[in-house]
């Protein structure tokens, strides 16, 4: 190995609570809250663990352990509230637009069923990009 340009490392942040991995990879920094926080370095030949399955432990030569059944259910269902948090403010993100559409569009009593659910489909998107868009920039 050349001291010069050693090996990548992969750097994962776990949760100090549970051990569990919240995110990583091969990024030179992972800002994290060390209040909260880890940080694991993997070598290259093993880079990633798998959230679902491993959990950080403080051994070498890997930092990992295998989740218990508990920690995968938990995992699983933490994903699931998730993902129903999600499409529920997507509906209402949806419901939302439809109302303003449908005041805005001069055409609107002209539309199929069809079209008006492209239209407020179309305007939802958008308006769910510009958010995540401000949540990241602003």
């Amino acid at each position: 190995m050349d001291p010069a340009n050693p090996a990548p490392q992969s750097r994962w942040i776990y949760r100090l609570s549970d051990a569990r991995f919240l995110r990583g990879g091969f990024a030179v920094d992972q800002p994290y809250d060390p209040a909260t926080e880890g940080l694991a370095v993997f070598p290259d030949n093993d880079p990633h663990p798998d959230q679902r399955r491993h959990r950080y432990a403080n051994v070498t030569p890997l930092p990992r352990r295998d989740a218990t059944p508990a920690e995968i259910a938990a995992y699983d269902d933490e994903l699931l509230t998730a993902l129903a948090t999600r499409e529920s403010r997507r509906k209402d993100i949806i419901a939302a637009v439809a109302l303003l559409v449908k005041r805005t569009d001069p055409n609107w009593g002209t539309y199929t069923l069809a079209q008006k659910r492209d239209a407020v489909l179309a305007a939802a998107d958008e308006w769910i990009a510009l958010r995540v868009f401000v949540e990241k920039n602003v």
